[in-house]
């Protein structure tokens, strides 16, 4: 991909000069190396590379789940790595939406309860937080399992469950990190036809990180990490 100076005029995500160290003991362990990279809003884009290139740590410094070791990182005009811990929390809950592997449903929760966490952040009335925790669930076809806890669902419905909650508050980032490795073959296809409903229906911008070539085919590009850079961009 083209390399830049600073942001891309359409850029709605930018990193610039990324990197991210991690202490093993005495050693320094290198994950990303000075990453300059952009993304548009409502793109959709597939991260691949093998186990350790920096797939997952990529999404984690976007969503501010984890701190870059040096370099800049903005999204929409806001330079996340420099907000305060209390601001980070309340920028992650507004415009940040995130799927995992594994869906972490707390156990005791029924599946309208686990959707409706992130809304509990939030200045909402119990009414509000009721119907969008309707609304989101409708959205990925399990309104009628609502009541549900997560050993009484498939794993496919725990995962569209997981989709649910990421976007109860409606955020408009998406970051999804092997959301289909631990489903198998049809349930990980709805999943993928979900993402690409809120992809093209509702202009979520989407990151997938992805071992899978079928998923990544969805995307409109795909960045392929290596050697703690981008090796390669392939346009769909």
């Amino acid at each position: 991909m083209n390399l830049k100076d600073g942001p891309s005029a359409q850029a709605y995500i930018s990193l610039r000069g990324v990197s991210k160290d991690y202490r093993k003991g005495r050693l320094t362990v290198p994950v990303l190396d000075r990453l300059d990279m952009d993304f548009k809003a409502g793109e959709f884009v597939a991260l691949m590379g093998r186990s350790g290139s920096g797939k997952s740590t990529l999404l984690n410094l976007i969503g501010g789940l984890d701190q870059p070791s040096a370099g800049d990182i903005c999204v929409d005009g806001v330079s996340v790595n420099r907000l305060a811990r209390q601001q980070l929390s309340q920028w992650r809950g507004r415009s940040i939406g995130l799927i995992f592997q594994f869906y972490n449903l707390l156990p005791a929760l029924t599946a309208a309860q686990n959707v409706e966490l992130p809304l509990l952040l939030l200045r909402l009335a119990a009414a509000d937080r009721r119907a969008r925790v309707d609304g989101a669930l409708a959205l990925v076809g399990l309104q009628e399992r609502s009541s549900h806890k997560p050993a009484e669902l498939s794993g496919g419905q725990q995962q569209r469950v997981a989709i649910a909650r990421a976007l109860v508050a409606d955020p408009a980032i998406l970051l999804c990190d092997e959301p289909t490795g631990d489903l198998d073959q049809a349930n990980g296809q709805h999943v993928m036809e979900i993402l690409r409903l809120l992809h093209e229906e509702h202009g979520k911008t989407i990151l997938v990180a992805t071992h899978d070539p079928n998923v990544a085919a969805m995307a409109q590009r795909t960045l392929r990490l290596d050697s703690l850079r981008v090796a390669e961009e392939q346009l769909a």
